[in-house]
């Protein structure tokens, strides 16, 4: 369980989030969804320690994140950036496998069950045909599987994914997103994610939570805060919403005048 209570954290002198308290249990699949310059991906690296609160504190099962090592926090959270561009090349393969570093016995050397999570998630992403290709070589959506691959193979309890769906077209977010949905479910993994993708968020979230400058503006089950009046009130344009026909979920539908 993640606890955050009452964190504030700055970039410099600016704050950018404020009084935030929430809660993310075992298991849940949360969005953190909001306007840009809202915190979102704030608050995501505060959660993973990335970046230090100047109040308030974060726990994980009861413990203040800024007790544990680098390393125990890698066996916590796996952490999937944006995007990411390494000075250093390295094939699919050899990725992917770096994440089985928290793992590494005392001599650091990499077991066969090592290798075998790796094929595991290479194949559960369908990546077996980009295995030998140098990761700066691919495209974005490519990139961003892979990614993804990177932080299961990692085998955390927490995923945290800073928008990590935005470069692949509807199709395979649609695709990643039941897989990990199913994952979330028959492995009881708690996934945070931040995406701008409103509609796909309350399809598949247990939880939404709402920023709006650096503070939370609504938090709940999609049934209790995915409506006109608090989406309105968040992103200051009247907006509207119909149930999606397939799962009778509201959705956001646009007038273009």
């Amino acid at each position: 369980m993640i606890n955050i209570k009452n964190i504030e954290v700055f970039y410099q002198k600016k704050i950018v989030l404020n009084q935030v308290s929430l809660d993310v249990n075992k298991g849940d699949f949360v969005f953190i969804l909001g306007p840009n310059g809202a915190g979102k991906s704030t608050l995501l690296k505060s959660i993973n320690g990335i970046l230090k609160t100047k109040k308030g504190n974060i726990f994980i099962h009861q413990k203040p994140i800024g007790e544990y090592s680098e390393i125990e926090i890698a066996r916590q959270i796996a952490y999937i950036p944006q995007e990411l561009n390494m000075q250093f090349d390295y094939t699919v393969y050899e990725f992917i496998l770096m994440a089985r570093f928290p793992w590494l016995s005392y001599w650091g050397h990499y077991q066969n069950k090592d290798h075998v999570i790796v094929e595991k998630y290479l194949d559960l992403m369908g990546l077996q045909l980009f295995k030998d290709r140098l990761f700066n070589q691919l495209s974005g959506g490519e990139k961003q599987r892979v990614l993804i691959a990177r932080a299961l193979v990692q085998e955390t309890e927490y995923i945290l994914m800073d928008e990590s769906l935005s470069f692949l077209d509807i199709n395979h977010q649609i695709e990643i997103l039941i897989l990990l949905k199913n994952i979330n479910l028959s492995e009881n993994k708690t996934i945070i994610m931040v995406s701008h993708n409103l509609n796909l968020a309350a399809e598949f979230a247990d939880k939404l939570i709402f920023l709006k400058n650096g503070t939370i503006f609504a938090q709940g089950s999609v049934a209790e805060v995915y409506n006109e009046e608090i989406l309105s009130n968040i992103f200051d344009t009247k907006i509207s919403m119909m149930k999606n026909p397939f799962t009778l979920v509201g959705n956001i539908v646009y007038n273009p005048n």
